[in-house]
């Protein structure tokens, strides 16, 4: 089956926009949740947690890939990518669902400055 390189346009563009309106999502939601005081640390955390999470990701993709394909052939390649892409998938649908769970918490200590 060919494809031609045009019809991946539309999907990574919208791939684009979904990963620039999350990942600064994360840092926003967990800075906003600690004192000033603890900024420092927390801003550390959440780097370092990134950074974790995303080796881990890579690596469990990898396995999975290697698992059910290879680099040899494009039909082998293709054989590893759609479980890979499917588990990537199911990782992300649980990664929201347990966003969504979290309970929403604003700056601890923090004065509203409503006026009311």
């Amino acid at each position: 089956m060919q494809v031609s390189w045009t019809s991946f346009i539309a999907p990574f563009i919208l791939a684009g926009i979904g990963v620039s309106m999350a990942l600064p999502s994360l840092p926003a939601a967990a800075l906003g949740a600690v004192p000033p005081e603890a900024l420092g640390a927390a801003a550390g955390v959440v780097n370092t947690m990134q950074r974790v999470g995303s080796v881990i990701g890579v690596a469990m993709l990898a396995a999975v890939f290697d698992a059910n394909g290879s680099l040899a052939t494009a039909q082998a390649t293709t054989s590893g990518y759609r479980p890979a892409l499917i588990s990537a998938a199911i990782l992300s649908v649980v990664g929201a669902l347990s966003a969504l769970a979290v309970e929403g918490r604003g700056r601890a200590g923090a004065v509203s400055t409503s006026g009311g």
